[in-house]
């Protein structure tokens, strides 16, 4: 079952979108192409890295396409897809952010946690569209643990990566993605307000089922009927029953 709607923000798309030591060197989904389009559509700028002042080139993308969704609430279908430029990563020093706050100047403070925690993923590119989406990914899961951002960040990012994963066809990538999403969306959900909605503890249960965690994601999404709206119930109810089929040895789970 997919969602359908007519419209999103690129804002709504960052928010739709987080440290253990990586499974294994992800491959690298590609890189970013430099976005060949109109101006209505997406808009490239040259703001300094705030870490190590390199002009980076950066992409804000439009506010409004076509779009569907899945059951995790990823797009599809769109007329541009923004997965790829919803962060910024710098070549030189892999400092990595959302696109529209990589521009904000960072604290001493901040310059010196970002120092010695992106150790584990620093590299050195030519340019920004040379570095691997699954580095981006990495450096900004790295650049917001040293942070110490809050917990639905870092969901947020690694949602995202699950998503670019799935478009590269990496399972194993998106498995560990999707395991480091919703680690810090049960501590979101506990410790931030914002997150404590129907619709995230849905999310919840939701990653939970992808990871074949069948009785964890029951748990959430009776946890997320209370408080929905009749279209998030009928959408609880149907990946409740797909579980339950799935739990049954003698019947093959539905993709």
């Amino acid at each position: 079952m997919r969602l359908k709607r007519t419209a999103i923000s690129a804002a709504v798309l960052a928010a739709a979108l987080a440290g253990p030591a990586w499974a294994q060197q992800p491959k690298d989904w590609g890189k970013r192409a430099k976005p060949d389009v109109e101006d209505s559509v997406a808009k490239v700028d040259r703001p300094a890295c705030p870490l190590c002042a390199t002009a980076v080139d950066r992409v804000i993308t439009a506010a409004a396409i076509e779009y569907e969704l899945d059951t995790d609430y990823k797009v599809v279908k769109a007329s541009f897809n923004v997965y790829p430029y919803v962060l910024t990563a710098c070549p030189k020093c892999s400092y990595a952010t959302y696109s529209a706050n990589f521009h904000k100047e960072l604290t001493t403070d901040d310059k010196k946690a970002l120092e010695e925690g992106l150790d584990e993923v620093r590299k050195e590119f030519k340019s920004e569209w040379e570095i691997p989406i699954s580095h981006v990914i990495r450096a900004a899961g790295a650049s917001h643990r040293a942070l110490k951002s809050e917990a639905g960040t870092l969901y947020e990012i690694y949602l995202l990566g699950s998503y670019l994963a799935r478009e590269a066809a990496d399972a194993t990538a998106e498995r560990d993605m999707q395991r480091r999403a919703i680690e810090h969306l049960v501590l979101a959900i506990e410790k931030e307000e914002k997150f404590q909605t129907p619709k995230n503890r849905y999310m919840a249960g939701e990653i939970h089922r992808r990871l074949g965690n069948y009785k964890q994601a029951l748990e959430w999404y009776a946890k997320a009927k209370l408080g929905a709206d009749e279209l998030l119930t009928k959408i609880v109810t149907r990946q409740e029953a797909q579980t339950r089929e799935a739990m049954d040895p003698k019947k093959p789970p539905k993709k």
